[in-house]
């Protein structure tokens, strides 16, 4: 690998003559290989990566010692977690409790492990199931007429429970006759007493309706028709037939004309349609004299009236007032001024203290409502005092 080396020749082996010389040939050079690294685990050390020729053997690039990582527990659990050995030098027992078995499933022996590692010490073995143990056999559903029913048992020592069936009971039928009507047949209806299933046969045909006389269930009128009706004597079946209306039997009663209205005749029937004709022309008022009802006054005026002779009916007309003084309103002294005398005594009058004769309840109802009161005599006051220039009569 380091060295040069020589091709092959010849000489002569008497004398030593070279015949072909020997020529020299380079040195080959090394050929590497790799060593590969070796990791430390957490007791043994390891090694880095070297390289050695693979022709002559010399260590090209040595392979250097690695120290032994130590142990990792991260999460004190005794366990390395690089290695998984078990650090745990010092062992704690801790009994591990007995499973008792149950009928389905197996139980466990206590066993015993380390309280500190976890460590397995005494390994725990299976105990089989028990098994069911059943009680006695009840009714857990009751059979029907057309149902099974069930019976059931349950497991001593846990919520098991096997079922089986029982067979439905069948009907218990009890029969009822319904007669024939005499629009529906008869049967035989069969019903059982314990569910109610019931089916009918023995079917007989209705006897149809039997009638009495036929009577008269709504008379007639004048306008309408009656009816009759006749009963079945089996049933409440009925049938009816027409009655013809009796037509209007009219009565007549004349009215005579009146002084406004018209006379006529009125025909009515007993059911009270009615209808009237032969009218009459009405024969107008006939009056009698003139007479006075209202005698006028110097100031006001009166009124005549005359009464017809045949109804309640009256004319009226107007009597022109007397007159013979003149009307100066608020004057009620007569004195020819308006002052707050005249309203004193129009006041005192009001009161009842004095009267007044005809001119001056004439001049002193001052607001024309037909009353001397103290709102004429207050108006009087507001016109002496030039409130007002004048009174509402005069409007």
């Amino acid at each position: 690998c380091t060295e040069t080396g020589l091709s092959e020749g010849k000489h002569c082996s008497v004398c030593g003559e070279v015949l072909v010389a020997q020529k020299v040939v380079a040195a080959l050079g090394h050929t590497e290989v790799i060593d590969k690294a070796v990791e430390p685990t957490c007791t043994e050390t390891g090694l880095t990566e070297g390289k050695h020729c693979s022709v002559c053997g010399e260590v090209l690039v040595e392979q250097k010692v690695v120290p032994a990582t130590e142990h990792k527990d991260a999460n004190k659990d005794f366990i390395c977690d690089v290695c998984g050995e078990d650090l745990c030098t010092d062992h704690k027992e801790e009994t591990i409790p007995a499973v008792a078995p149950t009928c389905t499933e197996s139980g466990l022996t206590a066993g015993v492990k380390c309280s500190i590692c976890g460590e397995i010490l005494v390994e725990q073995t299976v105990i089989p199931a028990t098994g069911h143990s059943y009680g006695e056999w009840y009714e857990s559903k009751a059979p029907t007429c057309t149902e099974k029913g069930e019976e059931r048992r349950d497991c001593k020592n846990c919520e098991h429970y096997e079922t089986r069936e029982v067979e439905a009971k069948g009907h218990d039928y009890k029969s009822v006759v319904t007669e024939p009507t005499c629009e529906e047949q008869g049967y035989t209806t069969h019903t059982c007493t314990v569910c109610g299933d019931s089916y009918i046969d023995s079917y007989v045909d209705a006897k149809g309706h039997s009638y009495g006389e036929w009577y008269e269930s709504k008379a007639p009128t004048c306008t309408e028709k009656g009816k009759e009706r006749r009963d079945c004597k089996n049933c409440e079946h009925y049938e009816t037939r027409a009655v013809e209306a009796k037509g209007h039997d009219y009565k007549s009663v004349v009215t005579e004309p009146t002084c406004t209205e018209q006379g006529y005749t009125t025909h009515t029937c007993a059911c009270g349609e009615s209808y009237v004709d032969s009218y009459v022309d009405a024969t107008g008022h006939s009056f009698g004299e003139w007479y006075e009802t209202k005698a006028p006054t110097a100031t006001e005026k009166g009124e005549e009236r005359r009464d017809c002779e045949n109804c309640d009916y009256y004319e009226t007309r107007e009597i022109d007032a007397l007159g013979g003084f003149d009307v100066l309103y608020g004057d009620a002294n007569g004195d020819g001024k308006i002052n707050v005398l005249d309203a004193n005594l129009v006041r005192r009058y009001a009161a009842k203290l004095i009267d007044f004769d005809e001119r001056q309840l004439a001049v002193s109802d001052v607001n024309g409502d037909g009353k001397v009161n103290v709102l004429d005599a207050n108006l009087i006051r507001r016109f002496a005092a030039k409130l007002i220039d004048k009174f509402p009569v005069e409007e």
